[in-house]
């Protein structure tokens, strides 16, 4: 996995290197952003009244040995069509999943002065996959 990383990883600003930003095979995890994406959430979450989807949905790549099913993750703002975050995992709690989003505000913190942003609504689609959370 370390070597996957650091092939796609090439540094494309300052604060978010590369697109893949964490992964992990205890509970398989993989975060997707570049600094594009961060620019742009920082962007529109703070110069207007920004509303972020989140979503989940099964069944985008094969079962994980001695793993939950994978679940795949897209953070999209209402306004655009491209998500700004997304992620897969087969650990669904909320504290994990709130935790891996933390990571995305960290580095859209990081291009914002160090000051939080965060949208002025988030709609959760409400699937199994997130009553699971």
């Amino acid at each position: 996995m370390k070597v996957l990383k650091e092939t796609f990883s090439s540094s494309f600003g300052d604060s978010v290197r590369g697109y893949i930003q964490e992964l992990g095979t205890d509970q398989f995890r993989a975060l997707f952003y570049k600094q594009d994406q961060v620019e742009f959430f920082q962007d529109r979450c703070s110069s207007e009244s920004s509303v972020l989807h989140v979503d989940c949905i099964g069944s985008v790549m094969k079962h994980l040995p001695e793993q939950k099913v994978p679940y795949y993750y897209a953070m999209v703002l209402s306004d655009h069509s491209m998500p700004e975050c997304e992620f897969i995992t087969t650990y669904y709690r909320h504290a994990w999943i709130m935790s891996v989003t933390d990571i995305f505000l960290a580095h859209v913190t990081s291009v914002n002065s160090g000051r939080r942003t965060n949208p002025h609504v988030v709609v959760v689609v409400f699937s199994y996959a997130m009553r699971s959370c």
